[in-house]
């Protein structure tokens, strides 16, 4: 039976994650990132998905995407049915690649968005990828540093501005949120 379409969401930002199955890898090589960081320049628009950040993980990824309309459903299935076709296709697998369509959760307020930027950037630490966030060259936080290539369609300086307009000032203090750890952040 198939799914019952998503209804629209409300316009603002959102934390979207997807997963893979049964936590199976969903990128094996480089190959695999480049893919999706495409497939999301392809579906990124100014009013139905603007991205503002990601992380490309192993066994999902996050993005943070804001929306003037609310419709996510479109370009998340297009992003995901690509991806895991192409997947398939580059590794010799077939069948499901991911858990479930995408979740999305509506980010709340100012607070919530900076709680947002230091758990994804912290992510890959956190899985034992990398020893620092700014490390890990397939997220925006590396990206806002100047660390790591930039896609075309992408504005790194969104972050940046949420820290400061002068963008050393803004790296500065990005990076000081990011590796405080208080107790409470819980996303």
């Amino acid at each position: 039976m198939p799914r019952r379409p998503r209804h629209p969401l409300e316009p603002g930002l959102y934390h979207i994650t997807v997963k893979g199955i049964r936590d199976e890898p969903i990128f094996l090589d480089d190959f695999d990132r480049f893919g999706l960081i495409r497939l999301l320049g392809d579906v990124h628009d100014q009013e139905n998905f603007l991205l503002r950040g990601f992380f490309l993980m192993t066994t999902h990824y996050h993005l943070t995407i804001e929306t003037h309309t609310g419709e996510l459903s479109r370009p998340m299935k297009h992003v995901n049915h690509v991806h895991a076709l192409r997947f398939n296709r580059a590794h010799g697998y077939g069948g499901h690649l991911l858990r479930d369509r995408y979740s999305a959760k509506p980010i709340r307020d100012e607070w919530h968005l900076y709680e947002v930027v230091r758990y994804l950037a912290r992510n890959p630490v956190k899985a034992g990828l990398c020893k620092r966030p700014e490390d890990w060259r397939w997220g925006s936080f590396a990206i806002a540093l100047g660390l790591a290539p930039c896609p075309p369609f992408f504005d790194a300086t969104w972050t940046l501005r949420l820290f400061s307009e002068d963008d050393e000032e803004a790296k500065r203090q990005l990076v000081g949120f990011v590796n405080y750890e208080p107790e409470y952040a819980h996303i």
